[in-house]
């Protein structure tokens, strides 16, 4: 067995996402009176998306940029709001939802019984993480969990993963980074210099340089390369 640790993202990897997404911004829209639509949302995501990458090259907080996305979307549809209570209540709805990505709850109770380590790397907020993984049946097999609120920097930076791998107390040769997000995940792995597996379920194009060690469509996939 060539890696004894599996580094997996959460959002979009193990946990669905989008299904949380939705479901956080529905009640949004419900309480502060806005209609909702597949427009709407779209619209939410993009300025979401914007925010977060800018988390990942360092340009803006965890806090500023929760609190940022509903200013930016109040503005956006044209309507008033404290974007603040907005992200309270996002949050908090988010951290009620904890459906699985297809197969996730199986394969990582195969590798668990294999005898890999399975822990989390997130760049998610720490308290939405922490609450959703309480509901999880994932949760038993987590040896560690990583959240880049709570170390201090980020994926894809070096500082992330040098207090990873403190913790950790093992060589890099040992691990698989698995997620989702070229920008991220797979980045953060190859600068590293750790293998990375990149879960790409939509057969996204690969717009780095570099690839990653391996890609998969489907998170089943790994019960052959492992």
């Amino acid at each position: 067995m060539t890696y004894t640790n599996l580094l997996f993202d959460l959002d979009g990897t193990l946990f669905d996402f989008d299904a949380g997404e939705t479901y956080a911004f529905h009640k949004v829209c419900d309480t502060f009176h806005i209609q909702y639509s597949d427009e709407i949302l779209s619209l939410y995501q993009r300025i979401n998306l914007s925010y977060w990458k800018a988390y990942e090259r360092g340009e803006i907080t965890p806090a500023a940029l929760a609190i940022a996305r509903f200013r930016d979307f109040l503005a956006a549809v044209g309507k008033d709001g404290d974007p603040a209570l907005m992200c309270q209540l996002y949050q908090t709805s988010l951290g009620e939802d904890c459906t699985p990505i297809h197969d996730a709850l199986r394969v990582c109770c195969i590798l668990y019984e294999r005898g890999y380590k399975l822990s989390i790397i997130t760049n998610g907020r720490s308290t939405t993480q922490h609450s959703r993984l309480s509901h999880s049946e994932l949760t038993p097999m987590i040896s560690d969990l990583f959240i880049s609120e709570e170390l201090g920097y980020q994926k894809p930076k070096k500082e992330f993963f040098d207090a990873v791998f403190s913790k950790l107390q093992i060589s890099v040769s040992k691990a698989l980074v698995i997620g989702d997000s070229l920008t991220s995940d797979i980045i953060g792995g190859i600068q590293y210099g750790i293998d990375t597996c990149w879960f790409n379920p939509n057969g996204s194009d690969n717009t780095m340089s570099q690839a990653p060690t391996y890609e998969i469509k489907q998170l089943s996939e790994l019960l052959s390369i492992l």
